[in-house]
């Protein structure tokens, strides 16, 4: 017969309970039904108290002592020692990933645009930094912004730099929280667009506030958030709830006809796409939904009817007279002739550059 192996016990030294468990089952040669049967507990039960992952109970551990004729205090002791130091080891892992998790963030350029405070404490600095994702900890982090439905909307963006891409979207959904809007009206956001438009011509002094309150009256939150390292790409969109949308901007090249093409490529996805989904403007050509908001936005500034005599100009008048027929600006017709033409040198200064200063003013 075979010997049962002495587990002395140590209340410094801890084993998990189903291990000795275990030992019986295997010194009577019994199937795990069989003795789960004279525990008087499911075949599951005893399954997961064998790989540790269901405690004993005081029950268990009396019946364990009718069994085994081990006392049920000293079952119950291996598996309070042995709680703690599982408990133990789970922290420091955490400890570990956290420390990972908190190294991996940007968090000088959070400080330094003041959306996280700085701290001395790395506990503290944790804590601030997951009061700014709104979420209760790493783990739940990478749930949030890591998961399959939020990735593969925006895989390209994710896979580059996930962490600063979160920081720059989150930079703008807590901006947005407090934008006052009215409830979302797909009709009135689509006249917006149209009145926006119209806009192009002016200053960023002067379009920046009336861009935000024709989206504010249509239910949209239009927010400017600065580059951060990491961030290739000009805009973003999200829905805070079914009402409320949020369009979030950078000027990433300063250049006119970029920063309009990518305010109306967000705008498209405002107006045609799923409220569940976030959206990256990151010039994807492989992405239909990306490509057909592109499409949109192309024939919003310039419809693709112009496309013949914009490509076929010879000097900056004439693109200057096509952006008075149109009413738009000079510079988005040269950034339409730099696509065309592949040329982006020849009318290349009829583009004005702004800076995200502008916006914030």
């Amino acid at each position: 017969m075979r010997t049962l192996k002495k587990y002395t016990y140590d209340p410094d030294y801890a084993v998990a309970p189903g291990r000795l468990v275990q030992e019986y089952v295997d010194l009577w040669s019994m199937t795990q039904k069989d003795f789960a049967t004279r525990l008087e507990l499911s075949v599951e039960s005893l399954n997961r108290i064998l790989n540790g992952t269901q405690p004993i109970t005081r029950r268990t551990a009396e019946k364990l002592e009718l069994v085994t004729k081990i006392a049920a205090d000293t079952w119950m002791a291996m598996e309070e020692q042995y709680q703690q130091r599982w408990q133990k080891a789970e922290q420091a892992r955490q400890a570990k990933a956290d420390a990972a998790w908190l190294k991996s963030m940007p968090l000088s350029q959070l400080i330094h645009l003041h959306a996280v405070k700085k701290c001395t404490d790395k506990t503290e600095q944790l804590r601030a930094l997951l009061t700014f994702f709104q979420v209760g900890g790493v783990t739940a982090w990478s749930d949030v912004w890591t998961a399959p439905a939020v990735a593969a909307r925006s895989s390209k963006c994710f896979a580059s730099n996930p962490q600063a891409t979160a920081c720059w979207i989150q930079l703008g959904i807590n901006e947005a929280q407090s934008v006052e809007c009215k409830k979302y009206d797909h009709r009135a956001f689509a006249a917006a667009v149209k009145k926006i438009r119209t806009l192009t011509v002016q200053t960023p002094k002067e379009f920046v506030p009336e861009m935000k309150r024709l989206c504010q009256e249509a239910g949209v939150a239009l927010v400017f958030v600065p580059e951060i390292t990491g961030v290739h790409w000009n805009g973003a969109t999200k829905w805070l709830s079914p009402s409320k949308a949020v369009i979030i901007m950078n000027n990433r090249g300063r250049f006119e006809d970029r920063f309009w093409f990518s305010f109306f490529h967000e705008a498209a996805h405002v107006l045609h796409d799923s409220k569940k989904e976030l959206f990256i403007g990151d010039d994807s050509t492989t992405d239909a939904k990306e490509v057909k908001a592109d499409g949109f936005a192309a024939e919003v500034l310039i419809p693709r009817k112009w496309d013949s005599k914009v490509k076929a100009v010879a000097n900056k008048w004439q693109i200057v007279e096509i952006a008075i027929q149109l009413g738009v600006s000079p510079g988005i017709i040269a950034g339409r002739y730099e696509y065309l033409k592949k040329d982006y040198k020849t009318y290349s200064r009829l583009k004005r550059r702004f800076s995200i200063e502008d916006y914030l003013q």
